[in-house]
């Protein structure tokens, strides 16, 4: 039973891996280049002082799409293409909306001052680190599977397989 089970979920966790890597080479992530993150700025309003949460340009790739656009370190973003911006996590939202290789306006802040931007949106270029954690992945796997069928009557033959399988 056990056996039968372990072939099961194998099968299974190979057929999504593949579905999964297959997945990866067809649909480019979009990108604009920049590292957007959220920052507390202070604005003052009648004679007060109150945060409010901003998404700040932290870090803008040389060559990029953003920097081509002219998107600095410190800007301000409220707006992408029609979407309101008003947290870091909304960025990749909107890019996936509109898609790669697509001109669109940023609504961007400098110096208090609005300016639009328009910005063809890239797309990332996928880390070689992927590879190796699939490459690894099925050494495991192969690792594992030797050993449960080379040792299937041993008494740790099972966990070791299955600790192999979830590495």
């Amino acid at each position: 039973f056990i056996s039968a089970l372990l072939f099961i979920l194998t099968v299974a966790a190979v057929s999504c891996a593949v579905i999964n890597f297959k997945q990866q080479s067809v649909y480019r992530v979009p990108d604009d280049g920049i590292v957007w993150v959220d920052r507390s700025i202070k604005a003052p309003s009648a004679g007060n002082s109150s945060e409010q949460n901003k998404v700040v340009a932290l870090y803008v790739l040389p060559g990029s799409q953003g920097d081509r656009a002219g998107i600095r370190s410190g800007d301000v973003l409220t707006g992408i293409g029609g979407y309101k911006i008003g947290m870091a996590t909304n960025v990749p939202q909107a890019l996936g909306q509109i898609g790669a290789w697509s001109k669109t306006e940023y609504r961007i802040q400098r110096g208090g001052v609005e300016v639009p931007t328009q910005v063809i949106v890239g797309e990332s270029v996928p880390d070689d680190a992927i590879y190796y954690q699939y490459a690894v992945g099925v050494l495991y796997l192969c690792i594992g599977l030797f050993v449960y069928y080379r040792r299937v009557n041993a008494p740790r033959a099972v966990h070791f397989y299955i600790l192999c399988f979830t590495s």
